[in-house]
């Protein structure tokens, strides 16, 4: 998949759009929940704009520090910021096996 990943303030926080394509497994503990709880309904070759309000965008109380941030939210108030703010992820379903 390709993603771009921002808040509803049009802040973008995350991009991988213009890189390799993600790879991952649904359920993976290092994806941000709300993102492949979305992926679940899309088709092969779709497009679309996830929409996850906070409490639910980054999911599983308690696991957050196991999620793969953005290098640059890894830590400190930005990451606060991060998990704090509802959040829209455009997406490309590129292939699943």
């Amino acid at each position: 998949m390709k993603y771009i990943a921002y808040f509803y303030d049009k802040e973008m926080f995350d991009c991988r759009a213009q890189n390799i394509p993600v790879d991952f497994y649904l359920g993976d503990i290092k994806l941000i929940e709300g993102l492949w709880r979305g992926i679940m309904e899309m088709r092969l070759g779709e497009k679309a704009k996830i929409k996850k309000k906070k409490k639910f965008a980054f999911g599983r109380p308690g696991e957050v520090d196991k999620l793969d941030f953005p290098h640059e939210f890894r830590q400190g108030d930005r990451r606060e910021k991060l998990v704090s703010k509802n959040v829209i992820y455009e997406v490309e379903l590129l292939q699943f096996v």
